[in-house]
């Protein structure tokens, strides 16, 4: 899955991707846009600019066809006093 994480704000920001499934037993690995190089903690994006990461979900070998999980891709914000002025969106 391809997510592209986008400060929607005036000034620049440092963000850290997270990613959380709904299912402990599910494990999820994010990685830069070309889906191989790891993904730095922290990121700093200027007003305007994206980051592009690729999300891998690995389903457990005990799974069941009625077992489901939900993958949320967050961008927990790290300066608080951009965080009062700034949005940033991840969408899949």
């Amino acid at each position: 899955m391809r997510f592209r994480i986008t400060n929607e704000g005036t000034v620049p920001v440092q963000v850290r991707p997270d990613v959380v499934n709904s299912d402990a037993r599910w494990t999820a690995r994010m990685r830069a846009a070309d889906g191989v190089s790891p993904l730095a903690e922290t990121v700093e994006l200027a007003a305007g600019q994206s980051l592009d990461i690729v999300v891998s979900v690995a389903v457990p070998a005990d799974a069941r066809v009625t077992d489901y999980n939900t993958t949320r891709v967050n961008a927990v914000v790290l300066d608080a006093r951009a965080a009062a002025t700034t949005s940033v969106a991840s969408r899949g």
